[in-house]
């Protein structure tokens, strides 16, 4: 049955004749009248939610702390560093990458999430701005790829303001002392919001 508000439901008899019914959501749906096996395949470690809306595919992706080699580039010199980020939480709808940090290294919705504290990320929205680099569409085999791609690149002056709580009129200056720290300082990163509410305001 299609309901008018838009979700489906499955009547149907048990073995004893009895008149059963069921919510079923969309998938379900589609494989029934296709014949078809729907698979998400093998979720990529990180993955925390996946799905798809009139936007297209989306995920949630997660990752711990680590100490990961960057690109600062500067007007007349550009250095390779290793430093520590924070957890980082992308999400990805569509075409469109979020990415967010998180203090500690364990994933909680109600979490606190803050401004990445890198260049190439929008401060109100979160969002990364790859240039003119290709990027994949936000399905959840190519979450890791994408957050990859984000730290593979220069980090130059574009949209360094306001994401530390010292450097505010340009984060690069804060990553590069950094470089013989062990962990990132959660004080030098200006919240966001929640895991929860980040997430509504992206996805839904």
């Amino acid at each position: 049955y299609f309901l008018k508000s838009g979700h489906y439901l499955l009547r149907f008899k048990d073995l004893k004749g009895n008149i059963k019914s069921k919510s079923v959501i969309a998938p379900d749906v589609a494989a029934a009248f296709t014949s078809t096996e729907m698979d998400s395949g093998w979720l990529s470690t990180g993955i925390k939610r996946a799905g798809r809306n009139g936007a297209g595919e989306w995920f949630v992706y997660y990752r711990q702390p680590a100490k990961e080699q960057i690109i600062l580039k500067f007007e007349k010199k550009s250095s390779t560093i290793t430093l520590p980020i924070p957890a980082t939480l992308l999400i990805g709808k569509g075409r469109d990458f979020y990415l967010f940090t998180m203090a500690g290294n364990e994933f909680d919705i109600n979490a606190t999430t803050y401004r990445a504290p890198f260049p190439n990320v929008d401060i109100d929205s979160g969002k990364i701005c790859f240039g003119s680099n290709p990027v994949p569409g936000a399905n959840h085999s190519n979450a890791e790829k994408v957050w990859q791609l984000f730290f593979d690149a220069p980090f130059n002056g574009d949209l360094s303001q306001n994401k530390s709580v010292t450097h505010k009129e340009d984060v690069r200056v804060l990553l590069k002392t950094l470089k013989d720290v062990d962990v990132f300082p959660v004080e030098e990163m200006i919240k966001f919001g929640t895991v929860k509410t980040t997430f509504e305001r992206i996805i839904k």
